[in-house]
């Protein structure tokens, strides 16, 4: 098992197949980085099936765990579930998979993971486009546009980023077709064709939304 620091957390990452132990954060334990109140949130990626009661009895400021859909079962000790009341952790993952069910039975916030729309062209040409939805925790959402190229030179677009707001309500009032009509036109298809686009909008719809506080239900 591998632990890195986190590309979709302000923490860290842990990659690999099967149980992630306590043994496996020993290094960060012992340098007493998993206390970095700056790093306060913690990935499992995909692949992870366990979580061994304990791992999260490490990181007394944790506020943020993205558990991806492989995740089966976390071990929760008396300590997790004090460190879970007191910083209002909130679990990012898809809906209708163990992230959302753990959510629901510890009595946590729970909002859905970013959706990458596209993924577009060429670094090496006109460039890279790569479409994201963005959800955050507070019920706020937008498209963040992102072009990866070379450089200003000629064939490139020079790249950049921008973001496009979308209202709170979005999941109800916006289709697939309204939201790819917002974004660059490179990526139009490739957004029209997203399977999971379309499923986390009739699932939001369905729901009511893609944030909620199943501590005040």
């Amino acid at each position: 098992m591998k632990v890195s620091s986190s590309d979709h957390v302000s923490g860290f990452a842990a990659e690999g197949e099967g149980m992630l132990c306590i043994s496996d954060l020993g290094f960060y334990e012992q340098n007493g980085m998993l206390k970095n109140p700056c790093k306060d949130g913690f990935e499992l990626g995909d692949g992870i099936t366990d979580v061994e009661a304990g791992v999260f009895d490490l990181m007394p400021q944790l506020r943020y765990i993205l558990i991806a859909p492989s995740v089966r079962s976390i071990g929760v000790t008396e300590k997790t579930r004090g460190i879970f009341e007191k910083n209002d952790v909130c679990i990012i993952g898809r809906f209708d998979t163990y992230a959302e069910s753990f959510a629901r039975e510890q009595r946590l916030r729970f909002v859905h993971d970013d959706i990458e729309l596209a993924s577009e062209g060429d670094y090496f040409g006109p460039g890279h486009d790569i479409i994201t939805l963005c959800l955050y925790d507070n019920g706020t959402a937008l498209i963040h546009e992102d072009c990866r190229c070379q450089g200003i030179s000629a064939g490139s677009t020079g790249g950049g980023e921008c973001d496009v707001r979308l209202p709170k309500d979005f999941y109800l009032t916006h289709s697939a077709k309204d939201i790819a009509d917002l974004c660059w036109g490179s990526c139009y298809s490739a957004i029209m064709k997203c399977g999971a686009q379309k499923s986390f909008l009739a699932k939001a719809k369905k729901k009511r939304g893609f944030c909620f506080r199943f501590n005040d239900r």
